[in-house]
């Protein structure tokens, strides 16, 4: 796709709506001219609702449900976070099911057959909180707390009872929201420092549970109010007045899961924010912006955008650009940056078209009509583009006696290869059956005008079986620290030495056909080539096995020594050193709230060799305004996310 900026569409485009449609288990996204599916007597089509969802490493999230409450319409995100519901009535979205996800509730504004949401949510992740497992009715006074975020507690006093939606697990969790991801801004123009989602959404506590929270603002910048997202309307309500810090500590009455915040009881000073979006050098129509939770209108053709009110207090302006119309006339995309100034210049965007080609079976091997294949063969059937893993089986092999036992593997992204658990039948005519239900990673369903392709067997009598070690490919292609990694071949000799890298890993398991290696904790995340060893020979593979090694982070931990868990950053007089530990790290980029930080690996000495067990921001006194309250994201050195993050908080 050209990053090229898109025209104004005309009068007839404009009233295109996007419409939801599911087939074979796989959700497509398509674009229905006015009056086509669903419409009403009058030919109108019933209003609908179009939205992204991201988590917090700015990626897609997928297969995250989605439901607009009192409207009965729900559906779930695609793989690219895409999601389009109707028709809607109520102007409430929940997102999220707080099992599998977080659950936030998403105001939003029905705008006549189409409405789109005016900005990305962001679900955070379940594990970057505190939890426990908590009794219908406590019966000693429990704090729930813990290293993952340090200074917040939910402190439930004995007697208290726990009423959880059905279907919840027993698990009550806390997890931090940064203030620049909220669902929709706080009343009167007040600006939070951090939110905090108690979870799971539905859950009550009588009598209340007293959230105990780090004060993040300024000493000078009270009084205080807690504010709660109401569980029926999604709109922010006030809770408590004139909250009071004992020991730089708030308590905060929580009676239902639900999202909360402190925030100053006078509103910041505010300013305009205004600039420009393009693509290059061009001007881009069709993008929003936002600054702490203040929108944009959609970018005409000259790409000006304005940001009414905008606050101050945070030191910085955090502003993001994106579609307005995610998947309708963009691509979803987003792009984020800080900036000092009120007038910042141009947001440099990469306006792409929506994706609504569809793949197709590029090849296969064997390939249709061929005569005489060795009974050995394994099966590969390549795809015009890479395609969603998420379908167990996107392709069967059928013979005479039905479909053949094997097993599938992804050499790559848009290529499955099928490894028959026995040599095929001579002289017999087998079929490659392709899954209509196949999408590509813009959610658009196979091209299904050729799905059987046939070959035949060899005659005579079948060869022996060959008898060279080989290695044939991985599953699965994404690990993280102690994962385990398959490896597929034939006649594995036993004793493998199994490497990722330059790391050794423990061989958990071995057949003469898989080898199951758990991933190291040590080696640098990215694209990391997997080799094995038998008898001290190299085992030779028939491409290159690669797999996609994740960073994680385990703990923030304050000053150069391990141990001291990091309860803040206080902006005004910061630690020399904030230590990220973690998994996979040596050499990962750091993000906080989606911002790089400068970082140098941690190292120890490990079964006598140095590794890197962390990653140290080292901060200036004051610390810089560009370090914001959020999520600490690691990025191994293919540019993908680690797998789990920490909630960073920094006081003013």
């Amino acid at each position: 796709m050209n990053a090229a900026p898109r025209l104004l569409p005309s009068t007839p485009m404009r009233r295109t709506v996007l419409a939801l449609t599911l087939a074979g288990g796989a959700l497509a996204l398509g674009l229905l001219a006015p009056g086509c599916g669903g419409s009403s007597s009058r030919g109108v089509p019933p209003p609908s609702l179009a939205g992204v969802v991201y988590d917090y490493a700015d990626e897609p999230a997928r297969g995250v449900p989605v439901q607009v409450l009192g409207g009965g319409a729900a559906g779930v995100t695609r793989i690219d976070g895409v999601f389009t519901i109707g028709p809607v009535a109520g102007g409430v979205l929940r997102v999220g099911d707080s099992s599998t996800t977080p659950t936030l509730l998403v105001p939003f504004t029905q705008d006549g057959a189409a409405s789109f949401l005016d900005r990305p949510v962001f679900l955070p992740a379940l594990e970057s909180g505190v939890g426990a497992n908590l009794p219908s009715v406590v019966g000693v006074t429990t704090t729930i707390d813990g290293p993952t975020m340090p200074g917040v507690s939910l402190v439930l006093q004995a007697g208290t009872g726990v009423s959880l939606p059905a279907g919840a697990s027993t698990e009550v969790r806390v997890l931090g929201v940064s203030p620049s991801r909220l669902p929709a801004p706080l009343p009167g123009d007040r600006a939070a420092r951090a939110a905090y989602l108690v979870e799971p959404h539905g859950a009550t506590f009588t009598p209340a549970a007293t959230l105990r929270l780090p004060r993040l603002d300024a000493a000078t910048a009270g009084p205080f109010d807690a504010y709660r997202v109401a569980p029926d309307t999604g709109a922010w309500e006030l809770v408590a007045q004139n909250l009071t810090p004992v020991n730089d500590e708030f308590e905060v009455p929580v009676t239902a899961g639900t999202l909360l915040a402190v925030v100053p009881s006078t509103a910041p000073a505010l300013v305009d924010i205004t600039g420009r979006i393009v693509a290059g050098t061009q001007p881009v129509a069709g993008f929003r912006a936002s600054c702490w939770n203040v929108v944009s209108a959609p970018t005409d053709a000259d790409g000006r955008f304005v940001l009414t009110g905008v606050p101050t207090s945070y030191g910085t302006f955090y502003l993001r650009a994106y579609p307005a119309r995610p998947g309708a006339e963009f691509a979803p995309a987003l792009t984020g940056t800080t900036t000092a100034s009120a007038t910042p210049g141009d947001l440099s965007v990469s306006a792409r078209a929506p994706d609504r080609q569809r793949p197709f079976v590029r090849q296969t091997s064997p390939t249709d009509g061929q005569q005489n294949v060795s009974v050995g063969v394994q099966v590969v059937v390549t795809f015009s583009e890479p395609i969603d893993r998420a379908l167990p089986e996107p392709f069967r092999l059928v013979g005479r006696t039905g479909k053949v036992d094997g097993r599938l593997n992804y050499d790559n992204p848009f290529t499955v290869r099928f490894i028959p658990a026995q040599p095929l039948e001579v002289s017999q005519r087998y079929t490659i059956l392709v899954h209509d239900g196949v999408t590509d990673l813009s959610g658009n369903r196979l091209d299904d005008s050729r799905l059987a392709f046939d070959f035949n067997t060899q005659g005579g009598t079948p060869p022996a079986p060959p008898t060279d070690t080989i290695a044939f490919g991985l599953a699965p292609l994404q690990a993280g620290r102690g994962d385990v990694v398959t490896i597929l071949g034939r006649n594995f000799t036993g004793g493998s030495v199994v490497t990722f890298g330059s790391t050794a890993a423990l061989v958990q398991a071995e057949t003469s056909t898989e080898v199951r290696a758990v991933a190291p904790d040590f080696q640098p995340a990215g694209d990391v080539t997997v080799t094995l060893s038998a008898g001290g020979v190299a085992v030779g593979a028939l491409r290159p096995l690669v797999v996609d090694l994740r960073a994680q982070v385990l703990a923030l931990l304050e000053g150069p020594a391990p141990g001291t868990p990091l309860v803040v950053v206080d902006r005004a007089a910061p630690p020399a050193q904030v230590l990220v530990r973690g998994a996979n790290v040596g050499g990962a980029q750091v993000t906080v709230d989606g911002l790089p930080v400068a970082a140098s690996d941690s190292t120890e000495v490990v079964g006598g060799a140095t590794v890197a067990t962390g990653r140290a921001i080292a901060l200036p006194t004051p610390a810089p305004a560009t370090l914001l309250t959020g999520p600490v994201v690691v990025r191994g050195q293919n540019g993908r996310p680690g797998l789990t993050y920490r909630f960073l908080q920094v006081r003013e």
